[in-house]
């Protein structure tokens, strides 16, 4: 049973349909405990332009993640589905 309410937002992107997002119970202190022990780097298939607000509303009040890539740091495969490029990191000291 949730004891606080679930943080919600809306966005409308431009040229896109609208979404509500909601933060995860207990993701900020998860995030702050990670970066203690890690680096941390985002990686999704959505576009910048998708991504970008979601992302900013979580580091609003903190900055967790040392890189952010995107859809086009994906390739496409013959069906259609991006498949993150593991090259892309290549040069980052992990």
């Amino acid at each position: 049973m949730l004891t606080r309410p679930l943080p919600l937002k809306h966005f409308k992107p431009k040229d896109s349909p609208d979404y509500w997002v909601l933060k995860r119970p207990d993701l900020l202190p998860f995030l702050r405990e990670m970066r203690k022990h890690f680096r941390l780097f985002v990686w999704t298939a959505g576009l910048q332009s998708y991504a970008d607000p979601i992302l900013d509303w979580i580091e609003e009040d903190d900055n967790f993640f040392e890189r952010r890539y995107y859809r086009e740091s994906c390739f496409t495969t013959p069906t259609g589905q991006y498949v993150k490029d593991l090259r892309n990191l290549a040069g980052v000291e992990l």
